[in-house]
């Protein structure tokens, strides 16, 4: 009889573990359309231009005279379309050997003003991806040297000296940090409606 159960149990578990995987199949995102960011223009052309070869440092914001100064690290590239799109995925993409620490910003212009979709910290991969619901027709990535990593480590020690006794940061540490961020490309997608092809 114990044998029975087992089995029983084996057999209910399968069928749990086989709706499921049918479950998650059901549920899988859309694939995506092609790029489009490349439709678009940009204030750092370099981005959106297609190749990995071509790489540019983001702009820091300009300033508009009776505003507040900014006091901000971030510098930052500007897309912009003739039309709203459908933004769902968000790909920011740097060379190997320009790769640091970094902390994203992702806005869309909203009724007339910047929102921010996601804040991403600390990240040290060549590959920044992050999923947004927006439509628009002006795209922003904001973009400053991190302090510190996503899993909490110092990364300032890795792009210059330590700073003074006590802790304190350097000239040529701030230097660094406030130093734009180098970029190779940023890609904008959506999802393939249906019947749609992906072009290459």
């Amino acid at each position: 009889m114990q044998r029975v159960y087992v089995t029983f149990s084996i057999l209910s578990l399968l069928a749990l573990f086989l709706t499921g995987c049918g479950l998650t199949s059901k549920l899988a995102e859309p694939p995506l359309s092609e790029n489009f960011a490349t439709k678009g223009t940009c204030n750092v052309p370099e981005l959106i231009d297609g190749s990995m070869y071509t790489t540019a440092k983001t702009l820091q914001p300009e300033y508009v005279k009776g505003s507040e100064q900014e006091s901000s690290r971030f510098s930052e590239a500007t897309i912009t379309f003739k039309e709203p799109r459908d933004i769902k995925k968000v790909v920011i993409k740097r060379r190997e050997e320009d790769v640091v620490a970094v902390d994203v910003d992702l806005e869309a212009m909203v009724d007339g003003s910047w929102k921010t979709l996601k804040e991403i910290r600390g990240d040290v991969k060549p590959i920044i991806e992050a999923r947004v619901d927006i439509v628009t027709n002006q795209f922003k990535v904001k973009v400053q040297r991190a302090t510190r990593t996503a899993d909490g480590k110092s990364a300032i020690s890795k792009t210059g000296k330590q700073g003074g006794a006590g802790g304190r940061r350097g000239p040529e540490i701030d230097r660094i940090l406030y130093d734009p961020v180098k970029l190779a490309e940023i890609e904008l997608y959506s999802f393939q409606s249906q019947g749609e092809t992906k072009t290459k």
